[in-house]
């Protein structure tokens, strides 16, 4: 069982301020330098894309009906907090089975900040989901930044989730920031973390 580390570790404090919608060392979201084109195929004429099937997928779906309840004060907090506000933002959206992950930082206008888990088994990308997300909140005046992705299993009848692998185009997010998510919002399922696999 993973624990998050006392807040005087170099470890804890990252996972803290991520957590506490801080910043790592001070530094803000953009100084992690990922591009915004990884080269992903536009779809052929008259299909659709599967960052567009997840971005439609995403705003149909509350949170309380992804992949188990969820937290119920975080989803009674995320469906009562006024539209267009970062309170009103999700902290976890997955899908269930075998999927690409992506964890992200969303920051409004004023400089406030969340860290967001993305997921679904119909982004063929890791950069699909980011797209999504950021099509979904950038209108509404959030910017979107990419921490970093793997992949995760979601076996909702097991109540277990695992975190693993890395984005060969994010890099490796902090997988012990994402199952501090994940655990906040199912927190009865299993939740291990690795950094093997792909």
């Amino acid at each position: 069982v993973f624990q998050v580390p006392g807040v005087y570790s170099l470890s804890g404090r990252i996972i803290h301020g991520w957590l506490n919608s801080g910043s790592p060392s001070g530094e803000g979201a953009t100084t992690w330098g990922f591009g915004s084109d990884t080269g992903v195929p536009s779809p052929a004429a008259g299909q659709t894309s599967a960052s567009e099937t997840l971005a439609s997928e995403t705003s149909a779906t509350q949170p309380s009906q992804s992949a188990g309840s969820g937290d119920a004060a975080e989803v009674r907090a995320a469906e009562s907090a006024p539209a267009g506000t970062i309170a009103a933002i999700p902290e976890v959206q997955l899908g269930e089975g075998r999927f690409k992950y992506v964890l992200l930082r969303v920051t409004d206008a004023a400089g406030n900040s969340k860290v967001v888990v993305r997921g679904h088994p119909s982004a063929p990308y890791h950069d699909d989901i980011r797209r999504a997300v950021q099509r979904k909140l950038e209108p509404q005046g959030f910017q979107v930044a990419q921490l970093g992705g793997g992949r995760m299993k979601v076996d909702v009848a097991a109540e277990t989730i695992s975190v693993f692998g890395y984005s060969s185009a994010f890099g490796a997010a902090p997988h012990e920031v994402s199952a501090a998510l994940v655990r906040r919002w199912r927190p009865f399922a299993t939740v291990t973390t690795s950094y093997d696999g792909y």
